[in-house]
């Protein structure tokens, strides 16, 4: 989300975005060995975060032996908790970014007033919402951060598109991750909406997810507009000039 705004030129881009994709990749690689190597009953009333501990570690006894299981349990959970800082430090830098391309503040003035929205929407919801009202939004988080991965694709392909180079790699992707993901935002909001009780948790929840929905149609329906704008001008131009 903030590579962009960071990396000193555009040839950094490939070296830095390969490296993260790798390491992202290593990261869902090593969740899904934990979830593999530990069983069901060894899980029960353990947090996730001691869940991954526990898992990393015992796959890294692989590397450094049995006898260090207690180092390569404590490293796993310092790596959670790592992961988990890195998420909020990237979702508060990001937040002030948009903050302050939205309200054309700059400078400190600027960092300062993104910063502090940035941190008193969520501030404010955590003092208003119920205990375990994490949970609710958990799966919410999910279906978004997937849809800004679909939307991104979209405009990825768009450009290709528009720079007449090949898009069908970032183009088929972009539609499979669209699909599912809307299809989890619409399947939240009726079950959201059907088990609300008056303006709850469950009702934001479904409202969230519907205009999670809508600003993904809009997006796409830009697009579709854009690339049709740009197909009439190319025909009005190739076509030939009336005496």
């Amino acid at each position: 989300g903030t590579t962009s705004k960071q990396i000193e030129k555009e040839s950094h881009t490939h070296p830095v975005g390969y490296g993260a994709m790798l390491a992202e990749g290593f990261v869902a690689f090593i969740a899904l060995v934990t979830i593999m190597i530990v069983s069901s009953e060894a899980v029960k009333g353990i947090s996730p975060g001691k869940i991954y501990g526990n898992g990393i570690g015992e796959f890294l006894t692989l590397i450094v032996g049995k006898e260090n299981l207690p180092f390569a349990i404590t490293f796993g959970a310092m790596a959670f908790s790592t992961f988990v800082f890195d998420t909020l430090d990237v979702s508060l830098r990001l937040g002030r970014y948009i903050v302050q391309e939205l309200t054309g503040l700059k400078g400190r003035l600027g960092a300062l007033v993104g910063t502090l929205v940035t941190i008193a929407i969520p501030f404010i919801s955590v003092l208003l919402a119920p205990k375990g009202s994490w949970n609710e939004f958990w799966t919410l988080f999910g279906a978004s951060n997937q849809l800004l991965a679909a939307l991104t694709l979209l405009s990825i392909t768009v450009w290709l598109y528009q720079s007449k180079r090949r898009y069908f790699f970032t183009l088929i992707p972009m539609l499979f991750v669209l699909v599912i993901t809307l299809w989890a935002l619409g399947a939240l909001v009726i079950g959201n909406l059907k088990l609300s009780h008056g303006l709850d948790i469950k009702m934001i929840n479904g409202i969230a997810s519907l205009i999670l929905i809508g600003l993904a149609i809009f997006l796409i329906l830009t697009a579709l507009l854009k690339i049709k704008k740009e197909k009439h001008e190319v025909i009005d131009d190739a076509a030939p000039a009336e005496s």
